[in-house]
């Protein structure tokens, strides 16, 4: 008798055992279908080290060195994003939502790109002639410098430089995600290119000063689902305030 329950016990247990196990390999299954169906992936990429307001009219983004492919990524440069107000105070209220959502999204950089896009941010631009622009806004390479250099004119376009402003063979020049308009009002410095209503401005048209939140990104491909990837954000976390000519 005794023998009987003490085989009915050890059978039960095997059955639990067994159960256990099946969930397990479930679980695995799960996390195997959901990587090769681009829904969950570890995303290597780091943001800039540092992206910074460095003086009156200028930003600095250092290149994180530390920026390493994945086994399924490929890391290409850096995105920058901005909005544009005439109210200094709209500005410093989605500045400190963006700060917050960045904190809340820790983990999950493409629910942070979505949010600052539904807010209405953009992402900078090459000046070129065309309507589209790819990204990355700063192609990264083996030989590139550490430090980039953002120069807000207020009588010309935006230059980033990638050395120091007394080398202008490698500046990018940069101007306003607006469609269709882009070739018109593109640049940033002129007080009558903001008009009411533009994608990537909250105010009234031709204002005397406007201030600008920003935020940069790592950007990247993913070889295996060739989709886009971002890293967590680097928001400056004050809105820079920015006189354009008349």
């Amino acid at each position: 008798m005794t023998s009987i329950l003490f085989l009915f016990i050890f059978y039960g247990k095997m059955i639990k055992m067994r159960k256990k196990f099946f969930l397990y390999l479930l679980y695995l299954i799960i996390l195997l279908v959901l990587a090769s169906c681009g829904l969950y992936s570890y995303v290597s990429l780091n943001p800039p080290s540092r992206f910074y307001s460095a003086g009156l009219n200028f930003l600095e983004l250092h290149h994180d060195l530390n920026n390493n492919d994945g086994s399924d990524q490929e890391f290409l440069g850096y995105e920058i994003f901005y909005r544009a107000y005439s109210d200094f105070n709209n500005a410093k209220r989605d500045n400190d939502l963006l700060v917050t959502a960045n904190r809340n999204y820790l983990g999950n950089p493409d629910g942070f790109i979505n949010y600052a896009k539904n807010l209405g941010f953009i992402r900078l631009r090459r000046k070129t002639n065309e309507s589209t622009d790819n990204p990355p806004l700063l192609l990264i390479t083996d030989v590139s410098p550490e430090v980039y250099y953002i120069e807000l004119n207020t009588s010309g376009d935006w230059i980033i430089s990638p050395t120091n402003f007394s080398d202008t063979s490698d500046d990018i020049e940069l101007v306003r995600s607006i469609i269709p308009d882009y070739l018109t009002r593109r640049s940033f410095s002129l007080v009558a290119n903001y008009h009411q209503g533009d994608a990537d401005y909250e105010g009234e048209s031709s204002p005397t000063t406007v201030s600008f939140v920003f935020f940069a990104t790592a950007f990247g491909k993913d070889t295996a689902s060739f989709s886009s990837i971002y890293s967590e954000g680097t928001v400056i976390d004050t809105p820079i305030q920015y006189n354009p000519s008349n």
